[in-house]
């Protein structure tokens, strides 16, 4: 029987930092680590903690007798085609570099393009010929699959349907505005919204808000349909460009249930556009939040760099 072949996967998002060794072949998560990002801390910091990451697990590995060939690191930022970090929205990790780690096959990639990678080989996405997998979450992402392989687009940057100022007419007194959608409909934006709104910060966070939305009609419920409202219309118009056989919905906010996931359902099929694509498969990850890490790990196998 041929030895099973192990990779470690890094997700690190606005909120945590994730690691963990992957079964290449399945899938199956081990070792699990989960540490804070606290993305304010300086850029030092951050990298120190990924590469203690990487070497606590690759030791763990070597300690089973697991054989580790592989590591992929997944980063809530453009990454272009040649595995260089672009953009620093969350931090600036734009001078790491690939080689910085005591691995031979690593490979850095966009954390929605991963866990896209996990739900296409393993997960929710398999049986489609062409998905698109949402990320909802402290942000909002997305990346289309086709034939188990994403579509980076021709730099690598083909990760964003809400993060650029919408602009419009009032129809009712011409008034030009101009909102940003992924500051209205994700974690972050259900929060910083409601307290743009109120002029303060709701108790408990995003959690406790869902939850009173969930068991009265108050503010929260009406502040919450709002916003599956403007999601399901974004999700709506994916469908009616790309016309994919089915959507796979992941991120922590994306696979949490309740209220909001079955308002956004409901809104994503009333705005499509085609009857007959009314009907579309959604789906939520099979991975839920370890998506990101089994997807890493994947990543280096499925690179054509």
């Amino acid at each position: 029987m041929e030895e099973a072949k192990y990779g470690i996967g890094v997700d690190i998002g606005g909120t945590k930092i994730a690691a963990g060794l992957v079964n290449l072949g399945n899938g199956k998560l081990y070792n699990s680590e989960v540490i804070p990002t606290n993305r304010h801390r300086s850029t030092e910091a951050i990298i120190e903690d990924l590469k203690n990451l990487v070497q606590g697990q690759l030791k763990a590995a070597l300690a089973s007798g697991q054989n580790v060939e592989l590591c992929g690191l997944a980063f809530p930022e453009l990454v272009n085609n040649q595995g260089q970090i672009v953009s620093d929205w969350n931090f600036d990790l734009k001078h790491l570099r690939e080689e910085d780690f005591p691995i031979s096959r690593v490979l850095f990639d966009s954390d929605v393009r991963v866990a896209g990678l996990a739900e296409a080989r393993f997960g929710a996405g398999k049986s489609f010929h062409s998905f698109v997998y949402i990320s909802l979450g402290t942000g909002l992402s997305y990346s289309l699959f086709i034939d188990g392989k994403p579509w980076r687009g021709a730099n690598g940057y083909a990760i964003h349907f809400a993060s650029s100022p919408l602009s419009g007419l009032c129809p009712h007194c011409s008034e030009l505005s101009s909102f940003v959608a992924e500051e209205q409909v994700s974690g972050s934006g259900l929060a910083s919204s409601w307290q743009l709104a109120t002029g303060e910060p709701y108790p408990g966070g995003v959690p406790a808000m869902l939850k009173a939305a969930q068991s009265a009609d108050g503010p929260e419920r009406a502040h919450i349909h709002a916003a599956s409202q403007c999601l399901g219309g974004l999700v709506a118009q994916i469908v009616n460009m790309l016309d994919p056989d089915g959507i796979v919905i992941g991120g922590g906010l994306g696979v949490a249930g309740g209220i909001y996931q079955e308002l956004t359902i409901q809104a994503i099929r009333e705005r499509i556009w085609a009857e007959d694509c009314k009907s579309i498969p959604i789906q939520f990850a099979h991975f839920g939040n370890t998506a990101g890490i089994i997807g890493a790990a994947l990543s280096p196998l499925e690179s054509n760099r």
